[in-house]
């Protein structure tokens, strides 16, 4: 049973108000470890029924994991949550692409849970986000893409301040 939701109510206006757009949202929660980022995406998942929610986590980091093992982690979450078949991949793109189409009508929530956990390691991560988002995600107006992750300081360096992400990201959200 889930423990009733209680505050984040300026969280959760702010993350309302992009359902309100007739654009794709690309969204950045940050804060520390155990705050309740991941229950607070959940929480306005719920209170927005009408979109499918989606939640793909990165494999924690340990030895031994690498960015082959997150990718084929990404693609298992995938299938298993959007009943998929086996999800051929080369890179990040193709699986991004993946999502993309599946997430094409209606309204969507999805979450991208330890995003830096996700890209560790891999040079061609964040590129092939980008090319992502302006190629495929952005064309779904219902569409809210969450980034999230405890590492803020690797969020802030590379969506945040990066002239990748300038202009592409609709709302930051810093738990505190």
């Amino acid at each position: 049973m889930k423990c009733e939701f209680i505050g984040r109510e300026y969280e959760l206006e702010a993350l309302q108000h992009l359902r309100e757009k007739s654009v794709a949202s690309l969204v950045v929660i940050t804060g520390r470890r155990r705050i309740g980022k991941s229950r607070l995406i959940e929480e306005f998942a719920v209170r927005n029924s009408s979109c499918r929610y989606l939640s793909i986590s990165a494999l924690a980091p340990q030895d031994g994991i690498t960015r082959v093992h997150q990718r084929e982690a990404f693609a298992k979450q995938m299938e298993q949550q959007l009943s998929l078949p086996p999800v051929q991949h080369a890179d990040w793109l193709d699986l991004f692409a993946h999502l993309a189409h599946a997430t094409e009508k209606q309204g969507w929530i999805v979450l991208l849970d330890e995003i830096s956990w996700m890209g560790a390691g891999d040079p061609e991560f964040l590129g092939k986000l980008k090319i992502a988002w302006d190629s495929y995600f952005k064309k779904n107006p219902q569409l809210i893409l969450i980034l999230c992750g405890s590492v803020s300081s690797w969020l802030e360096k590379n969506i945040l301040s990066s002239s990748g992400f300038v202009g592409r990201v609709s709302l930051h959200v810093r738990v505190e």
